[in-house]
């Protein structure tokens, strides 16, 4: 049972056995793990976060370390205040602490991110990717996503037994909502994921699997966040806009769906989400969207 002499770990490692994080998708917990190591090991008032009691823990700490976070950037500092906002509100349930001190932090909002990669762009990455065989299994993770519209997690962990080459189908649960989605796979997508096949299958489960093993270790699939750093090379040789990830070529064949006439409700069997309101932050709008829609109430118009 936790007390208000214990330290932030132990509220950590408490948290990690109750019922509301068990219930959390495996990715979720996965990330929050991480997120809170890094918060436990950042220096505030002469010592680690997490060795500070939670009866001490107050706002010069919070926003001390808050401040450091900011150093990797807003949306790091902003996943590390939101897990950690959990663990307080979970001991502030449990009567260790009065409130959550989390809620004395400066925090600056997300910057909503709405970029969108061209079809030129997506073409230019894969014929580059493609060329070089070091950069081919990110090649091809950019582009299963830019052709399945999934989450780049689930592609960077996407195993052979997900691919069915009789089907030409992918089956996968979706690791953050747990929903099952199969996709169709066209030819060409196929045609390479045989290549891959040919080449790693002995090697690895994984699909988009290290081309090259690292450190005599069997090939691995890439680490979440290396990649965007590691694609570099590829938008480098390409002439790419440096800011381009490929986290981005979900959101932008969820817009192109719509601009398309793809209707929200079908847009779902693709995408996983089971809330139709989970969508909106991956629709941007657009002349091409807004033209088609006014092109049909002409229509009806009889303009």
């Amino acid at each position: 049972m936790l007390r208000e002499n214990d330290t932030l770990d132990d509220a950590m490692n408490t948290y990690y056995s109750s019922h509301k994080f068990r219930t959390l998708a495996p990715l979720s917990q996965k990330h929050y793990m991480a997120w809170h190591r890094a918060s436990s090991k950042t220096k505030v008032s002469d010592k680690y976060l997490g060795e500070h009691k939670l009866k001490n823990i107050g706002s010069k700490q919070l926003n001390d370390a808050y401040e450091k976070w900011l150093l990797k950037g807003i949306r790091t500092a902003n996943q590390r205040y939101r897990s950690l906002s959990v663990v307080f509100t979970y001991c502030r349930k449990q009567e260790v602490i009065p409130s959550n001190p989390m809620g004395l932090v400066d925090m600056i909002p997300d910057a909503e991110r709405n970029v969108r990669w061209t079809q030129q762009q997506i073409q230019t990455y894969l014929e580059v990717g493609y060329s070089e065989y070091k950069w081919r299994s990110l090649a091809l993770m950019g582009h299963l996503c830019a052709r399945t519209g999934q989450r780049l997690g689930d592609m960077r962990e996407l195993q052979w037994s997900n691919i069915n080459f009789e089907t030409k189908t992918m089956h996968l649960i979706q690791s953050k909502t747990q929903v099952p989605v199969t996709l169709p796979l066209r030819d060409s997508l196929l045609d390479i994921l045989k290549q891959q096949q040919e080449t790693f299958r002995e090697e690895s489960p994984y699909v988009c699997v290290r081309p090259l093993p690292v450190r005599n270790q069997t090939h691995s699939p890439y680490r979440s966040e290396e990649i965007s750093r590691l694609i570099k090379p590829i938008l480098k040789q390409g002439n790419l806009p440096p800011h381009l990830l490929l986290r981005d070529l979900r959101r932008t064949l969820i817009t192109r769906a719509v601009e398309a006439g793809v209707d929200i409700v079908s847009l779902t069997q693709v995408t996983g989400h089971k809330n139709i309101t989970s969508l909106r932050p991956y629709i941007q709008n657009t002349l091409a969207g807004a033209t088609s829609v006014l092109d049909k109430v002409d229509a009806l118009d009889g303009e």
